[in-house]
This record gives C-alpha cells, sequence and structure tokens, in this order.
C-alpha cells in the first residue's frame, strides 16, 4: 500500500496520529494522540488516551504530566489530533505551553477558547494553530466518528455533522463494514489506516 498522504505530514503530525493509532487498534481506545516537541522541533515525547485506565487518561494529560517540565521551553509546542477538551486546555496552561497545534476541531467538547476565559488563562500567551491539513483535518473526523458509532455513542453527532458531515458519514461507513477489526486483524499501520481512510473519504 503506498502512503502518500501519510507520507506528506511531517514527523511531529506522523508521531501524534500514530501514537494515537497505537492506542486505538489494540486498546479500542479513543483515536487520538499527541506529540510534544521543543523549540528545535525535537520530538520530546508524544502519548494516546487510554480511558480504560482512567476517565482522565487523555492524551494531552498524559504526555504534559510526565514531560511538563520540558515545557518550560518558550518555543515548546503541543501537536494533538483533536482540539483540546475543557481538562486537556487547564493542563496546557499549568504547564504554560506557548504553542498548540490541533488537526481538528471538536465541535461539541473543544475547548481552546477557555484560554482566554478569565485573568489567569489569559496571563499565558499561547499561539493557538487551528486545522490546517484538510486530509488530517477529515481523516480525524472519520476515525473519531468510527469509534463512537461503533460504540453506539451518538449523544453530539448533530454538532459533529454540522461542522464536517463528510468526515462523520464516513466515519459511520467504516464502522458498518468492520474496519477497525479488519486493522487490528491485520495488524495495520498507522500510515495504513491514514490511507484506507483517506481513500474512503474519495480523496485521491
Amino acid at each position: 500500500m503506498t502512503t502518500t498522504h501519510f507520507a506528506r505530514l511531517t514527523p511531529l503530525w506522523q508521531a501524534a496520529f500514530s501514537a494515537g493509532i497505537g492506542a486505538y487498534l489494540p486498546s479500542d481506545a479513543a483515536p487520538i494522540g499527541a506529540a510534544l516537541a521543543n523549540s528545535a522541533g525535537e520530538i520530546l515525547g508524544v502519548n494516546a488516551n487510554d480511558a480504560e485506565t482512567s476517565p482522565l487518561a487523555y492524551a494531552e494529560i498524559r504526555l504534559l504530566s510526565r514531560l511538563s517540565r520540558a515545557t518550560d521551553d518558550a518555543g515548546a509546542s503541543l501537536y494533538t489530533t483533536l482540539e483540546p477538551c475543557p481538562m486537556c486546555v487547564g493542563a496546557i496552561r499549568l504547564a504554560r505551553l506557548h504553542r498548540v497545534h490541533y488537526a481538528a476541531r471538536d465541535p461539541a467538547a473543544g475547548s481552546v477558547h477557555l484560554l482566554g476565559a478569565s485573568h489567569f488563562m489569559r496571563d499565558l500567551r499561547c499561539e493557538l494553530l487551528g486545522p490546517g491539513d484538510e486530509v488530517m483535518e477529515a481523516i480525524t473526523v472519520a476515525l473519531v466518528t468510527e469509534s463512537r458509532h461503533r460504540r453506539r455513542q451518538s449523544r453530539w453527532r448533530a454538532q459533529w455533522l454540522a461542522y464536517h458531515r463528510r468526515g462523520v458519514e464516513v466515519g459511520i461507513e467504516l464502522a458498518e463494514r468492520g474496519a477497525h477489526a479488519d486493522w487490528v486483524r491485520r495488524s495495520a499501520t498507522a500510515a495504513e489506516v491514514y490511507e484506507t481512510t483517506a481513500r474512503a473519504l474519495g480523496l485521491p
């Protein structure tokens, strides 16, 4: 299988996405991953969701709780595949991160706006760099939807459909055709999952 789309990602985005898939396939965690880089662009660490361990074990929390000292570097950047939730935004503030990249918005729980919610939160000048790659954005939406649909979680579907209808529709299709089980059976790599989802989205 060619990995044209995945190969176009920067090493940091590849690391974040691969971390999420590394938990999504064997452990059936939500397909969300995060990577932390220093000002030189060197990867300081990666992590993924682990809701089986704790409802608080989100990718960003797990990563920053282990590496928060490294974020004293004013150029430290967080790369996360999905817009951080309120809990993760709090961790970003307390870790004093100055730059956050996210591949896709979370129209239900995404809370980067909270970085401006109070004097304490505004005291940290954090640059927010939202979705900048339409392919990765669509793939992230599709995989998050696949995970939720397979678990029969549809509470926030209206918000997600309003945000990215095509990604949601493809995620449902992937779930109903058993894509996750197939990827697990084949021990698919993150690149293979990325390319398969890109094809399902109709991307060339």
